[in-house]
């Protein structure tokens, strides 16, 4: 690392550091708190997911609270050595939240497009697709499509508060004659599930794929896929 060439540049590093970390350096007690402030690359990225982290929580709204128990449990998945080896993965880590962060809307990014409900997809959960802005759709004969920016929301079955908001950049909609969502889908060279259940893992616990567009071979379909996590109370949760 260059600012450990001279005493001089690390201790001009270090105040840099100092200014550009989330949290005040002088009082940092951990080692993971002190390898932040002595790495200056980490502490601008330590600064810049707190900015991203503050707008996302700030957009999302009556689901604030998930979103603020998923940077809690975030924190606390990050290395806490402090070895070189570890602050290298934690960059990466990082640079991954910061980028998933930003992908969620912001106060001023209005949901402006439909939404759609899925209710027999999942024994065990619940879906809402928030679309962000109007969708252009295109009448077939028995489908009609929906892409753009938008939101799946996760509940528990039956329940009214969302478990989980999963924020995408596109979502790719594909509705049946009589407007519901197609899921849990596959036939080959047509449309499939705008979302597909089933265990990807080989756990025997459910998971699900969103369709986030068309991006597969020959322009079939791709998606992100979600697998269930089991905390240790084995309460249901993706």
């Amino acid at each position: 690392m260059i600012a450990r060439l001279l005493i001089s540049i690390s201790a001009c590093a270090f105040c840099v550091a100092s200014q550009a970390a989330s949290f005040d350096c002088t009082k940092a007690s951990s080692p993971l708190e002190h390898a932040i402030c002595e790495d200056s690359e980490l502490s601008a990225l330590d600064s810049e997911l707190d900015q991203s982290y503050r707008k996302a929580v700030t957009g999302q709204g009556d689901n604030a609270g998930v979103l603020q128990s998923n940077q809690r449990e975030w924190l606390k998945s990050r290395p806490k050595s402090g070895s070189a080896q570890d602050m290298n993965e934690l960059k990466g880590m990082y640079r991954e939240r910061i980028s998933r962060l930003s992908e969620m809307p912001v106060p001023d990014q209005p949901v402006g497009g439909p939404t759609f409900r899925v209710n027999a997809a999942s024994k065990h959960f619940d879906f809402k697709i928030r679309m962000l802005t109007a969708c252009e759709n295109e009448t077939q004969s028995f489908y009609q499509r929906c892409e753009g920016p938008g939101q799946v929301l996760v509940y528990r079955k039956g329940e009214q508060r969302a478990l989980q908001t999963i924020n995408m950049q596109n979502i790719f909609v594909s509705m049946t004659d009589s407007q519901n969502p197609l899921v849990n889908s596959a036939n080959l060279y047509d449309y499939q599930g705008d979302i597909n259940v089933g265990d990807f893992n080989f756990d025997i616990h459910e998971d699900f794929a969103i369709q986030n567009g068309n991006n597969g071979s020959y322009s079939g379909p791709s998606y992100d896929v979600y697998l269930l996590f089991l905390p240790a109370s084995n309460s249901t949760s993706p």
